[in-house]
């Protein structure tokens, strides 16, 4: 049963109050309450952007500067579709849960008009986020882009196609706590962003002195470095519960192989054909694959069959291989 309001009895409170006691309500209330009286339909329509709001998601054409809003379902049926320049009056009354970005942007002043928009109708929850054929060479309007997705609540983010002017900074990927899912794909030299070295980092830092994180997550990107994935793998094979993860390198060449025996034997991290033994596990290692043809770099977890031994083979492994 939803919350009865009297309507009369909210004259004498403070506006701020007000706004306090509604902001604890369900978006089933707050849609509710708002039929019971024209004062509260006033007050809810007047500050519907700090209240709960129906989740959706929000794909905007750049080239066109259309925008559609979908609902969150199999069906994804289109709700709204407006003009950017309209955009904001349709944004204050939902929260945008995944926003996709499609090109190419003719003007970058299109994507800091719609970058405003998100900001003003306090857009602050953004949990997928999709970019492709983007080039944005303005440095301030892609960080303040970037903030909107270091809020804490956002687990993926795809790139494709892009060419972005810088890429995240410590503190922006510190604030992503819960990405799991990181795509990069054919873009410019620089568009990892930074953000999978960052992030993994932080990783590294978190299984070893903080609470463990037991949320899979997948990453494929093109500059992840040497040092951030022995670092990652040093950690892991020391912790006795950590997360599953696939993280592909992309457009690496043999020097990034290298580059990596050659940080393993600095780090003294000990493998038999790329296999990474866990100290804390007897069952679980790490392996890594590099693949010449598509010159990509991968690193996963196995943590039901023991690691080859120096000599002989597992059978384990061929059963559970085939």
């Amino acid at each position: 049963m939803g919350p009865t309001v009297n309507a009369a009895s909210l004259h004498g409170i403070p506006k701020e109050i007000q706004l306090r006691i509604f902001q604890k309500l369900s978006v089933e209330d707050v849609e509710s309450l708002g039929q019971t009286s024209s004062y509260l339909k006033s007050f809810i329509r007047s500050n519907r952007k700090y209240l709960a709001r129906l989740s959706r998601h929000l794909d905007v054409d750049m080239e066109k500067k259309e925008c559609r809003i979908r609902r969150e379902s199999t069906s994804n049926q289109v709700t709204c579709q407006c003009m950017l320049d309209d955009s904001e009056q349709h944004l204050q009354d939902i929260e945008v849960s995944t926003l996709t970005l499609s090109g190419p942007l003719r003007d970058e002043g299109d994507l800091e008009k719609l970058v405003s928009v998100l900001n003003n109708t306090r857009q602050l929850r953004i949990r997928s986020f999709h970019m492709k054929k983007m080039i944005v060479q303005n440095k301030s309007l892609c960080e303040r882009l970037y903030q909107l997705l270091a809020n804490g609540t956002c687990h993926a983010i795809s790139l494709e196609e892009c060419q972005l002017a810088c890429g995240f900074n410590s503190t922006q990927a510190d604030r992503m706590n819960e990405l799991i899912q990181f795509t990069v794909k054919d873009c410019a030299p620089m568009n990892g962003l930074n953000l999978l070295n960052k992030y993994l980092s932080k990783l590294a830092m978190e299984m070893r002195f903080r609470s463990k994180k037991s949320m899979p997550f997948y990453a494929e990107a093109p500059d992840l470095t040497v040092q951030e994935v022995c670092n990652f793998i040093k950690s892991w094979i020391n912790i006795s519960e950590a997360p599953g993860f696939q993280i592909y390198v992309t457009q690496c060449d043999t020097l990034f192989f290298h580059d990596f025996l050659a940080e393993c034997e600095r780090q003294n991290l000990v493998h038999r054909h790329l296999q990474f033994n866990s100290k804390a596990r007897p069952m679980a290692h790490i392996q890594c694959q590099y693949d010449t043809q598509l010159k990509r770099f991968q690193i996963y977890p196995i943590v039901d069959v023991p690691p080859v031994g120096p000599t002989g083979y597992c059978n384990a492994r061929y059963f559970r291989d085939f």
